[in-house]
């Protein structure tokens, strides 16, 4: 990527910060800044624009590990934006609490993998998992483990239903998603008639 575009994101970051009431920027979630932010996007088609829209929720932990990150902490470093990321596990965990039956779709594994199963340890674990990840379960690292692995630890109940897909998520994903697509129209057509 060219400087320039490193530049204009900082620039559309730091004007969508400011917009936010300074009051508001206190003690806030993650969740909740990226909520905020999906409002401000015009994009019809984004992920971020189209879950805040629906009030749904987007955890991301390691939310300042990435370019968006660091434009953030930049603009904290001349106004005041105060991030508070135990919020967004108190979220979770209640989310978890209160749940019926939990399914989590895992894209790559790490800091994500871990806090989405980890909210759901109080609970005995989530009831449904597909993970998708390009690392391998040999070197021992979080993101290749098999999700048998996290029965062990509670965070996939016994008798879940999982499965590990080991490939790029960036070439899977699209393809479950047009397999589901195709399902559920097919489904729909079939009701129709």
């Amino acid at each position: 990527m060219k400087e320039a575009s490193f530049e204009k994101l900082d620039k559309t970051v730091r004007r969508f910060l400011s917009e936010i009431p300074e009051q508001d920027r206190r003690n806030m979630a993650y969740s909740d800044l990226l909520a905020e932010l999906g409002l401000m996007i015009k994009d019809p088609d984004s992920i971020l624009h189209k879950a805040a829209r629906k009030n749904v929720k987007i955890f991301s932990p390691g939310l300042l590990d990435s370019i968006l990150g660091l434009s953030i902490w930049s603009f904290a470093q001349t106004e005041v934006l105060q991030l508070n990321p135990i919020t967004d596990v108190t979220r979770m965990v209640e989310m978890a609490m209160t749940a019926k039956k939990i399914g989590v779709l895992i894209l790559g594994g790490g800091l994500p993998k871990h806090h989405t199963l980890l909210a759901s340890v109080l609970r005995e674990g989530v009831d449904r998992a597909v993970q998708i990840t390009a690392d391998r379960p040999e070197p021992g690292g979080l993101s290749g483990a098999s999700l048998a692995e996290s029965i062990s630890w509670r965070k996939i109940r016994k008798g879940g239903v999982f499965v590990d897909v080991y490939s790029d998520a960036t070439m899977c994903l699209p393809l479950i998603m047009g397999a589901v697509l195709d399902r559920v129209k097919k489904r729909s057509r079939r009701l129709e008639e």
